[in-house]
């Protein structure tokens, strides 16, 4: 956009602030010497929120394509050159490799022209304000893509008894995985996935419940 830039990243467990910081630094050597000026760039630091469903994955994605539109820089997210939606629709080959689609567009087929041509054809709905993940059925096949307000209210209660469960399973104490150094990581990691899978819990509030893991390392372990 005309003064700042959305980025959906995959960060793969590592540390978001240490991409952007090397992301930043980089962009602005770059821009810089193209334009002979020295200092800052940017105004504020980044500022990131964890995507931690798949419902949420493709409303990102569709606002991001919709950005312009809705901005009125542009009539249809086609046009604007700035964007990776081109990719996504299949009009540009992507050749600096880029862009991973592949997460987003396996939701809509596993034909690659068709999930493009569906892509397309939901972001277009959404500019007259369709919720995300209506004409997109894959996503209900994943827990994460429930609604969440028909989640009844959860107590730290049920959390620990949970943990304890699992605990009780790999014949461990209970606090000892809520311990950030804890020796039973296996144990641990298991218990985190259990919780994942039955709260509605953010990467950040998991961490917090661990003994205060950072939200990369709690991505990594449900990742595995």
């Amino acid at each position: 956009m005309n003064n700042h830039v959305h980025l959906v990243v995959d960060t793969n467990g590592s540390d978001i602030s240490q991409i952007m910081k090397s992301l930043n630094v980089s962009y602005v050597m770059y821009f810089n010497r193209k334009y002979e000026r020295c200092g800052h760039l940017f105004q504020d630091r980044f500022r990131s929120e964890v995507i931690d469903n798949d419902r949420y994955l493709l409303e990102v994605t569709r606002y991001i394509h919709l950005n312009p539109v809705r901005a009125k820089m542009v009539k249809d997210a086609a046009h604007y050159p700035w964007s990776s939606y081109s990719v996504y629709i299949g009009r540009d080959g992507n050749p600096r490799n880029l862009v991973d689609t592949s997460l987003v567009l396996k939701y809509f087929s596993d034909d690659d022209a068709k999930a493009c041509r569906k892509y397309m054809e939901y972001v277009q709905r959404g500019t007259d304000g369709e919720p995300a993940g209506e004409q997109c059925p894959a996503i209900l096949d994943f827990p994460d893509a429930e609604d969440e307000t028909t989640k009844e209210p959860v107590n730290n209660l049920q959390v620990m008894s949970l943990i304890e469960a699992v605990a009780n399973q790999y014949n461990v104490r209970a606090s000892d995985l809520i311990s950030k150094r804890t020796p039973h990581a296996e144990a641990r990691n298991e218990a985190i996935k259990q919780v994942k899978r039955s709260f509605n819990f953010g990467m950040r509030d998991i961490g917090i419940l661990f003994g205060g893991l950072s939200e990369s390392s709690v991505s990594k372990i449900l990742k595995r």
